[in-house]
This record gives structure tokens, C-alpha cells and sequence, in this order.
């Protein structure tokens, strides 16, 4: 009896795994700044649909704005003891999403298509 080969790539397979997660570290200042990998131009940002964050203990305050649209932030005060985690769901790539601090800060983050969920193409 033959047994199904384990595929190891993409390559040739009609199945397409779109959950290339990607780990990124950037500073945050009080400039608005879009997400993106370091020395990367915008409009080449990472593919997902959720992004996990990670900020650092700091007293400081971080602000998150889906497509730069400004009027509707989300204002996440830092834990001064701990790391703070946060998931951003629902959007299409790192370049949707800009940020700003009230002082400078170096933010982790991972992007995803959606944990947990198995998205086939």
C-alpha cells in the first residue's frame, strides 16, 4: 500500500499555505509611522490578516491606526512591570497599520493569516 508523500514546500502542490508568519522589530516615536520591515519601502509590507504585538515595559503609550485614518485611534497604555500583548485581526498587509508613541519606543510583532484557521486558495 502506498502512503501520501508529506509535501515540504509550495512548490507543485494545489494547496497553498498563505500563514507565512514574519517577526519584525521596529521604534515607535511620536511621529506617525507605518508598519513595515526596516528598509523596506511601504508599499512592499508583509501579507496578513492579524498582527500579534508585543510592547516592551515602558510607561509609555502607544497608538495604533488602522489606514492611517486618524480620527479613530486605538490608544494602548503601556504595563510599566510587564510586556503588553496585543492582536490587531482584520486587516490585509503590516502597511495598513501606523503607529505613534508619546516617547520613543521599539515595538516586537509577528504577523499571521489568521491563527488557528486553515486558509486554502
Amino acid at each position: 500500500m502506498a502512503y501520501p508523500v508529506a509535501i515540504t514546500s509550495n512548490n507543485g502542490s494545489t494547496y497553498y499555505n498563505k500563514n507565512i508568519c514574519q517577526s519584525y522589530t521596529q521604534t515607535i516615536s511620536t511621529a506617525l509611522t507605518g508598519l513595515k520591515p526596516l528598509g523596506v519601502a511601504l508599499s512592499a509590507s508583509q501579507p496578513c490578516s492579524e498582527i500579534s504585538f508585543i510592547f516592551p515595559a515602558s510607561n509609555a503609550t502607544v497608538t495604533l491606526y488602522d489606514n492611517n485614518d486618524t480620527t479613530n485611534p486605538l490608544t494602548i497604555p503601556l504595563n510599566t512591570t510587564a510586556t503588553t500583548q496585543f492582536t490587531f485581526k482584520g486587516v490585509t498587509c503590516t502597511g495598513v497599520v501606523s503607529a505613534s508613541a508619546n516617547s520613543g519606543v521599539t515595538i516586537s510583532y509577528r504577523t499571521a493569516f489568521y491563527a488557528g484557521s486553515v486558509l486554502a486558495q
